[in-house]
């Protein structure tokens, strides 16, 4: 499976609406199972070799990957966050919200050029996964 920028872009779309859903921070405990979401909205995504992921299990790796996101910069998570988990942001509001939180001052061009290392980054580690579930 090739994975291109509009596949991490849907990937990082789902994952926002799994943040906004409350994703991890929820208690833990599933509310039904896996295989009652599945029979109710039949949502699943095809992962490689033949195996069905549903869509949570996609968000919890991308979730994974950009915690990891944090050794770069420590904003990235949360610019990713803002971005992605909120609703309706904009470059300006995310970098507004950096200012709020971090105390720099940064304009919604290095929010975008963030954005842009950021998914290449995530862009690189779902491949290499890819690739790894593959050989």
């Amino acid at each position: 499976m090739e994975v291109t920028a509009v596949y991490v872009e849907a990937c990082l779309a789902r994952w926002g609406s799994w943040i906004r859903q409350g994703g991890r921070g929820a208690m833990g405990y599933p509310s039904q199972t896996a295989e009652g979401r599945l029979r109710r909205d039949g949502t699943l995504v095809r992962g490689s070799g033949g195996r069905v992921l549903t869509e949570d299990s996609l968000a919890e790796q991308v979730d994974r990957i950009v915690a990891r996101l944090a050794h770069d910069d420590r904003r990235w998570p949360f610019v990713l966050r803002r971005y992605w988990g909120s609703e309706a942001s904009t470059y300006e509001q995310v970098a507004a919200a950096v200012g709020a939180e971090y105390g720099d001052r940064v304009s919604a061009d290095c929010v975008r050029k963030w954005m842009r290392e950021a998914m290449a980054t995530i862009r690189g580690e779902l491949r290499a996964q890819t690739i790894s579930r593959d050989a």
